[in-house]
């Protein structure tokens, strides 16, 4: 703590506590010992059908802990499909991705790919046959009635019909995958009686390999809140990627999104009714076998849905087709002018190999018009990148709109991922950001922090985590997205001050990342979290703590 000053250093550690949960209930695929009550980890449910029974008796308002691995529908009887997962009880929370002996969800390894699998095969003997098929449950898990319910680090795969299904459920789903199912997700009611409310939270999630659609949304929600598809990905499903179909939606926003050889479209639409407001933004919809965006079964009367700075290219059919009244606007549509929009070449870094990231150059770069829109303050691209960095290169009008890339990705020179701990506004009224800029490979060793949006002449330090948490401090309005063993840059030099421009930056030496006992290096596959700590003089004139949000770099 030398170096630092003592009100500063009191901010760090007056925390406090999390506010009381509901109960958790523990399941390990792996584990053979304990009292298979789900009371603790040393104690959880045991085995590949231990989820089975977590949902079947955990209570209304808890939360399930899952370990990795292969979580199996069970089986039904001889000649029978097996069943699927159900949940039971409203304000239940699912979370995967744990390894066992975990206090906090912020311990979780760093997120890659969900290792937490829901399996539809009830005998473990998919190998693509027909016959191979007969044990799987048709839905893997459904979610029906139950407001609401969350998943966060989940797969979901093996269903001849659907892999998750949602109807009168309120629902968020958070870094997900869905794969290998007849149709990977649903969320619909088809009876105008019984609101859909608000099922189609998608959020970082992955529809992928699904022989027919990624994802099929229709009901009827009310319009508020948003149905939100924000940060996803839907490639090579064997139909269309997206379907918005025989819906009111009040208020659906698609946006972020990498929607990419699908044998269909790419996202269709079908029967959107009158009062709709269907928003598209900043997708980037490609190499799909029909086309990329379809508007079919025009009914009357209607809204029209709105594609605004999206690309939609080298799809097989029409870029567009639409029975209704699409508008398509401010995008590049290869081969057509549509009002606003350019047909220049996308400029992809490699369209062949799949990846759809803007090459320098790309008529996409600070071509935006809308405001970036998303499910979150934070606005992101499809990687979780930072939205709206004005490139230099290229003129742009100044904007926030106009300072974003036009499709899924931005062309930026920040590094690392972002989203994970959302800041609270400072007393300039900004929400004060912290970015990185540089290479993530440690040989490199060109790694500089900057904080912007403080409150000018006021002073800060950076402070490190491998481990995340999001805990509420006593010193004043802001959060800590930090847990663990957290170090603090309060050496000669790193105590900043933000200056007239309300900004600060600080170089980092990758061989000395502090941490509470020694200097530590950073190695290749470690991943760190940074966040600033500041002091906010603001208006009234008193003097509060305050933080920005969070970055975390996975190293290579």
């Amino acid at each position: 703590m030398r170096g630092i000053p003592l009100y500063a250093t009191l901010a760090l550690l007056a925390v406090t506590a999390p506010p009381a949960a509901g109960q958790i209930v523990f399941v390990d695929a792996d584990l053979t010992t304990g009292a298979n009550d789900g009371s603790s980890w040393a104690d959880a449910f045991q085995g590949s059908r231990g989820l089975r029974v977590a949902l079947a008796t955990t209570s209304s308002g808890s939360e399930i802990w899952a370990t990795e691995g292969v979580y199996r529908a069970g089986f039904a009887g001889a000649g029978s499909a097996g069943d699927g997962f159900e949940v039971l009880f409203p304000e239940l929370t699912l979370r995967g991705g744990f390894v066992g002996g975990e206090t906090s969800i912020h311990e979780r390894p760093a997120f890659d790919t969900p290792t937490t699998v829901l399996s539809g095969d009830t005998l473990g003997d998919d190998d693509g046959t027909p016959a191979s098929l007969c044990d799987n449950a048709p839905t893997v898990l459904s979610a029906e009635t139950v407001d609401p319910f969350s998943m966060d680090r989940i797969a979901v795969e093996g269903g001849t019909d659907v892999g998750f299904f949602a109807r009168r459920s309120a629902v968020r789903v958070t870094r997900c995958t869905f794969r290998g199912s007849t149709r990977g997700a649903v969320a619909r009611d088809g009876n105008v009686g019984f609101q859909l409310r608000a099922a189609g939270t998608f959020v970082d999630c992955r529809f992928v390999g699904n022989t027919e659609c990624g994802l099929d949304y229709s009901g009827f929600p009310p319009a508020e809140p948003p149905v939100a598809i924000d940060r996803c990905v839907f490639e090579e499903n064997g139909g269309n990627g997206v379907e918005l179909a025989n819906a009111l939606m009040p208020a659906v926003v698609v946006a972020n999104s990498v929607v990419r050889s699908n044998g269909g479209a790419g996202v269709q639409l079908r029967s959107v009714s009158d009062g709709a407001n269907v928003q598209l933004n900043r997708l980037t919809i490609a190499g799909n076998g029909t086309f990329g965006l379809s508007y079919v079964g025009a009914c009357g009367i209607c809204f029209q849905p709105r594609a605004t700075d999206c690309i939609l290219w080298e799809n097989a059919g029409p870029e567009t087709d639409s029975s209704g009244s699409l508008v398509v606007r401010d995008s590049i549509v290869q081969g057509v002018g549509a009002a606003g929009s350019a047909s220049a070449d996308a400029l992809f870094v490699d369209f062949a190999a799949g990846d759809l990231r803007l090459a320098p150059g790309s008529p996409a770069i600070d071509a935006g018009t809308d405001a970036p829109l998303g499910s979150e303050p934070t606005l992101l691209d499809v990687e979780r990148g930072r939205r709206a960095w004005d490139d230099p290169a290229v003129a742009a009008g100044g904007s926030l709109a106009a300072a974003a890339d036009v499709g899924a990705y931005e062309r930026t020179s920040f590094i690392g991922t972002y989203g994970d701990c959302a800041a609270v506004p400072n007393s300039t009224g900004a929400v004060g950001t912290i970015l990185a800029r540089g290479s993530l490979r440690v040989v490199d060793g060109n790694v500089t922090l900057g904080a912007e949006a403080l409150p000018p002449n006021q002073f800060g330090i950076f402070i490190v985590s491998r481990t995340s948490g999001i805990t509420a401090t006593a010193g004043g309005p802001g959060t800590l997205c930090l847990g663990g063993d957290i170090g603090r840059f309060n050496g000669a030099g790193q105590i900043l001050a933000s200056g007239a421009t309300g900004a600060f930056t600080l170089p980092l030496d990758l061989v000395r990342i502090p941490q509470p006992s020694a200097f530590v290096t950073v190695l290749p596959g470690d991943t760190w979290r940074f966040q600033a700590w500041h002091r906010d003089a603001g208006a009234g004139g008193g003097s509060t703590s305050q933080w920005t949000d969070l970055v975390a770099l996975r190293f290579e």
